[in-house]
């Protein structure tokens, strides 16, 4: 019982410390407090401290495993269904010391390679793919998308396009000038929503190799933004993780895929 309260304890001063460097990097910036979403990064992360995260009021989590995040939301689904039939409403419900309720829904995020046989299990549930990086995997979530319409009326698939600002050969993602055509193409189906980019920095990078990094991705964010792709509604930048999501909210991030800084878990490409 004592190493459980005391991995709670951890875990939630973690998170707050996470929160708080979020919240100080974006008033230093002359950004509103609000204007990044932390997404907690819980591939790694046991079950048990997803929720407890939730209980923090916690509600946007990162997987990279398709089948994980199937089963994952599917759990999580009943854990919120069982609180919202034992539970009072939300407005009386106990906050927290520093005010915090617990969430009330769970926005999930596909961020990791999505095969394109995995699609079904996502288009529905998940609130965001961040790595949307072929035409033809665009083109498999359309269909599915017109799928899912015909019988569930459901919203687009909302997808973000994972870009290879470096350009490098060995590293999946669109390479800046093809991105625009691809922009383009979902911009024609109406079962998708393009809602803007993501990156994932190399490892190991200086601070002036992620300065420089973050700056170029701003720019190919900036450059497919005016060219008013998305319909208006082209406007998150997905960039970030534990070690220089401070540095990513200087140049323009929103979307901030953070887990080990939260869960103390293994780093990972995505985190």
């Amino acid at each position: 019982m004592a190493n459980r309260i005391a991995e709670y304890e951890s875990l939630r001063d973690a998170y707050r410390s996470v929160r708080d460097r979020v919240r100080d990097a974006l008033i230093q910036n002359d950004r509103h407090p609000d204007d990044a979403v932390l997404i907690a990064v819980s591939s790694h992360a046991p079950p048990d401290s997803i929720r407890q995260l939730v209980e923090l009021g916690h509600a946007d989590f990162g997987e990279t495993q398709p089948q994980q995040l199937a089963q994952r939301i599917v759990s999580m689904e009943e854990h919120l269904g069982r609180k919202r039939f034992l539970s009072r409403p939300r407005s009386a419900q106990p906050a927290d010391n520093n005010g915090n309720q617990p969430a009330t829904e769970v926005r999930w995020h596909m961020i990791g390679a999505l095969p394109r046989n995995k699609a079904k299990l996502f288009a529905r549930w998940t609130r965001l793919i961040h790595q949307v990086d072929t035409l033809r995997l665009a083109e498999e979530l359309h269909a599915l998308g017109s799928k899912l319409d015909r019988r569930e009326e459901i919203r687009p698939i909302e997808v973000l396009l994972r870009i290879n600002v470096l350009s490098d050969p060995a590293e999946p993602g669109l390479v800046p000038p093809a991105a625009m055509h691809v922009a383009a193409q979902i911009d024609t189906m109406v079962h998708l929503q393009l809602r803007g980019i993501m990156v994932e920095a190399p490892k190991d990078m200086t601070d002036h190799q992620s300065e420089h990094f973050y700056d170029r991705t701003r720019d190919v964010f900036e450059e497919l933004k005016s060219a008013k792709v998305g319909g208006g509604r082209f406007n998150l930048l997905s960039m970030g993780r534990s070690e220089d999501f401070q540095t990513a909210i200087r140049f323009g991030a929103n979307l901030l895929r953070v887990g080990r800084a939260i869960f103390g878990s293994e780093d990972s490409p995505t985190r």
